[in-house]
């Protein structure tokens, strides 16, 4: 029986990833930044997977196949570790994201243009470390590896219960503010912008079919649908199925609004938003497809994913939403 270790078991696609695995007859352990009951197939451990003393006792299991689902905030911290992946394990799976590419008026595919090779030097996000920028760094640790055992992972905006994306907003907020009747402030350039939302257990599918495959090796995979909406229409669902209201803004408005003198903060969102929620994010995902055998009418259409999305907020934020409505009320 061949053993995988799953790191960020519980997370927005390890949720779903680590029951299918099991399915499939693999041992499955999962590192979790939260007390987690072990499931049929499935053990959890409570562990800092930032710790490479942890990871590495973990890794001397010798698994067949390692998910990384972590953010390596500094790449400092992936450079001091990225090795002991490839050599303890026979087939690395690295996270990184649709992020790393550059704005296109093509569909996106693998090959599609990077904004680290795309963006003129002198441009402030070459001069910066953040999300995008950490996973250019590890896709390009791994392409300068002479390891063959490593597929990267682009993923698009992934969702699942309890993840509400609209433009810069991802949690719960969407449907809290919608039952509280309060206003949700949107920066107005985002509206007729394109994305791709894709399901958390989706991209877990696409990741499960992907392990093991020879010529997944080396390889990099968009995991993405290829439906669309812009952020306008998704707005609009919110609108028509929760009531929701919105207050639009320009970029630099809700950037002062939400940031203030926090420059750290003001830096990260605005890369969020310049380099990402402010492109068209049309994805051609017909490679993951081919390899996965999957096709797009087995990925789940966003409106409908949109309302299971929903399931569990507002009971599960009872306490918050009474807040919520007296502060209504005052």
């Amino acid at each position: 029986m061949k053993k995988v270790l799953v790191i960020g078991g519980t997370g927005t696609m390890g949720r779903y990833l680590c029951p299918i695995l099991a399915e499939k007859g693999y041992e499955v352990h999962a590192i979790a930044g939260e007390i987690t009951k072990d499931q049929p197939g499935i053990r959890y451990f409570f562990a800092n997977a930032l710790d490479n003393e942890v990871l590495k006792s973990f890794l001397e299991k010798r698994y067949d196949a390692v998910i990384d689902f972590m953010w390596y905030h500094d790449l400092e911290v992936y450079k001091s570790r990225y090795q002991l992946f490839l050599e303890y394990t026979d087939h690395y799976f690295a996270l990184s994201s649709y992020r790393v590419y550059a704005d296109s008026d093509l569909p996106i595919t693998e090959n599609s243009p990077r904004l680290a090779e795309a963006l003129d030097p002198e441009d402030e996000w070459c001069h910066s470390t953040g999300y995008a920028q950490s996973k250019c760094g590890i896709e390009d640790l791994l392409k300068a590896s002479d390891s063959n055992n490593w597929t990267v992972l682009r993923p698009t905006v992934v969702y699942c219960p309890g993840r509400m994306p609209l433009v810069a907003w991802s949690k719960n907020e969407v449907l809290l503010r919608a039952y509280a009747g309060k206003k949700i402030v949107i920066p107005r350039e985002a509206l007729d912008k394109k994305t791709s939302l894709l399901w958390g257990e989706d991209a877990a599918k696409m990741i499960a079919n992907l392990l093991f495959l020879p010529e997944a090796k080396r390889e990099i995979y968009t995991l993405g649908s290829a439906e669309t909406m812009t952020w306008g229409e998704i707005l609009e669902f919110y609108h028509e199925t929760y009531g929701l209201e919105a207050e639009l803004c320009g970029t630099e408005e809700y950037l002062d609004l939400f940031c203030g003198n926090d420059e750290a903060r003001r830096r990260k969102m605005k890369f969020m938003l310049c380099y990402d929620r402010l492109y068209n994010r049309v994805i051609d995902n017909s490679k993951v497809l081919k390899a996965t055998g999957l096709r797009q009418c087995d990925i789940m259409p966003i409106r409908k994913g949109l309302v299971l999305a929903s399931e569990g907020i507002l009971p599960a934020a009872c306490l918050t939403m009474d807040q919520i409505l007296g502060e209504k009320q005052k």
